[in-house]
């Protein structure tokens, strides 16, 4: 009986790591669609108010940016009411991380940086995904920073965000 019995659970272990296995492949997949389908779409025009027209039109600046090359700004309002603007890039094709890190102010790299983990600590693993797809790969090396993370937090980081990766050709693992 205790033969059966272990037999019955090394089953019962396979089949859960095949579903497991089978969830993420079905997860990946979607995420590749959605991708698909958000690159063959035109891009959305951001909302925008009269005098910021021309520094988004000219220069491809949001708020974040210019806020990002102010000394000692509070971002963390600007970043939650639109994470998606942490990926948007200006006419350099910096974001606005690189445009802190450019103006030397380490104290806005850090709120966006810790924004992002924070994201993720929160369980908001949609919006890393849509940053990782819109682009914004330089939050791979943040994410790894985080310490003591559980297991699928380390899974997502270290399995899951390279699969995107290498689903979506940014780079290769």
């Amino acid at each position: 009986k205790s033969e059966i019995r272990a037999l019955r659970e090394k089953e019962e272990a396979e089949q859960k790591q095949r579903e497991i296995e089978e969830r993420r492949k079905r997860e990946a997949e979607e995420l590749a669609k959605r991708h698909k389908e958000l690159a063959s779409q035109p891009p959305a025009l951001p909302a925008v108010r009269e005098e910021d027209d021309i520094f988004v039109v000219e220069f491809g600046e949001t708020e974040l940016h210019r806020q990002a090359a102010v000394k000692n700004a509070n971002l963390l309002e600007l970043l939650r009411d639109n994470y998606h603007s942490i990926a948007s890039r200006n006419a350099d094709g910096k974001t606005p991380r690189d445009v802190a890190l450019d103006a030397g102010f380490q104290e806005n790299v850090e709120q966006i940086d810790s924004y992002c983990i924070l994201l993720l600590q929160n369980g908001n693993t949609k919006a890393i995904n849509d940053l990782v797809l819109c682009g914004y790969t330089e939050i791979i090396n943040q994410l790894k920073t985080i310490e003591d993370s559980d297991e699928d937090t380390n899974e997502f980081i270290n399995v899951d965000i390279p699969q995107l990766l290498v689903m979506n050709n940014y780079c290769k693992y």
